[in-house]
């Protein structure tokens, strides 16, 4: 079914290994026509039990509108001072304090204070992109 819009599977490499098997269960679909000239990897991220896929198309262009808001947050030298005060005051007693010894709940309990400090050190800037045409 998905051949009769030209999308193929890219994906000829094993996805998920473990000490006695290695299968091809995650995939991914493209237009081959389209982008002939893909390139796909494997990378072992050691975070799950599934290697990651990464494409690459190069030469691949997005319409941009001009009328698009980018958010983004403001890291400059004041802010990183900012950020590394605010760390330095945290007490981290979510963290070290927790006699839970289940190290996913102390991770996650580090996470949140590190990305509560974050978000608070570094703000959220607003930047309306505006499309520039020329004319003769």
């Amino acid at each position: 079914m998905l051949n009769n819009y030209n999308l193929y599977s890219i994906i000829e490499f094993p996805t998920r290994t473990n000490n006695t098997t290695s299968t091809a269960i995650d995939n991914v679909f493209i237009n081959k026509f389209k982008h002939e000239n893909y390139k796909i990897y494997s990378l072992i991220n050691g975070l799950s039990y599934h290697d990651a896929q990464i494409l690459r198309l190069p030469n691949t262009s997005i319409p941009n509108n001009g009328n698009e808001l980018y958010t983004y947050k403001e890291i400059n030298e004041c802010s990183l001072n900012e950020f590394q005060i605010n760390l330095s005051n945290e007490t981290w007693n979510n963290v070290f304090n927790n006699n839970d010894k289940d190290t996913n709940i102390i991770f996650n309990n580090f996470l949140d204070t590190f990305l509560k400090t974050f978000n608070v050190s570094f703000h959220i800037k607003k930047h309306n992109q505006n499309k520039v045409i020329k004319i003769g």
